[in-house]
Order: structure tokens, then sequence, then C-alpha cells
């Protein structure tokens, strides 16, 4: 068990577009998802002048309104880094459903420990992405 590296920059990028591939294609049935993007970022590149990609792409993530999920995903993949490795070794981040976390434990005794740590987690957690994501975390063994 453990948390896993920041991923390189590049790979954030293709995460990212397979993410919200898979998001559209669970919220829109009607349009394909590279009609969409295509749109927005057209429309968006219209109203601007040119700039960065890294702001087209947040900007069309909160125009997808999947910035939410986005940071979630980024409390998943920076568990070990944001907690620290004596909790990410013994722990799993599973999922967030419902800005509750997820978290398989090792054994009870430490679902014991994590318990009484879950406040400062979910407070460290929210800081890591800067925003109020996770509301509650559920440890399981």
């Amino acid at each position: 068990m453990g948390g896993g590296s920041f991923p390189p920059p590049f790979l954030w990028v293709g995460l990212w577009i397979d993410f919200i591939h898979k998001e559209f294609q669970r919220r829109n049935a009607g349009k394909t998802f590279a009609e969409e993007i295509i749109f927005i970022i057209f429309i968006d590149m219209l109203r601007r002048q040119p700039e960065k990609i890294d702001k087209v792409l947040v900007r069309t993530l909160k125009g997808l309104k999947l910035d939410g999920r986005i940071k979630q995903e980024t409390i998943l993949l920076n568990w070990g880094k944001t907690v620290g490795e004596r909790i990410a070794s013994r722990t799993t981040p599973l999922r967030v459903k419902d800005s509750i976390l997820f978290v398989a434990v090792e054994n009870a005794s430490w679902r014991n420990e994590l318990i009484f740590l879950k406040e400062k987690i979910i407070k460290q957690l929210n800081h890591s992405v800067k925003a109020n994501v996770i509301k509650d975390i559920v440890f399981t063994n």
C-alpha cells in the first residue's frame, strides 16, 4: 500500500484529457467529446489574446464543471505526499464520492489511529488543492 509520486506535467495533460473524456461521455450522450471541447476552446480563443495552454485547459475544465473532480483526483494521486510516508505506507486512497474520501487501511489498529487524525488529514488534503473538496473520510480495512 502507499501513495504515489506526482506525475510529470506532460503526463498530467494526458490524464486530464482522459478523465475529461470519460466524465463527458458519462454526462453528454448527444454531442461528441471532441465537438464540445473544440467548441469551448474555440469560443474561448475568440474572446482572448494568445496564452499558455495550461490556462486554457483550466478554464475549459471549469467550463465543463470538471475542476472539482480534477481536484479530487489530484488528492488521490498526491495522497502519499500530503499525508506523509508513515500514513501512506499503511493506507491506500480508493475514491472520492460526494465529498467523502474512502481509504483502505492496513489493519484495525491503524484505522482507529487515523480516526483520531481525521480532521487534521482533511485540512491537509483540502489545503493541498486550495479548495474545500473533502468533507469526510471513511477508513476501511
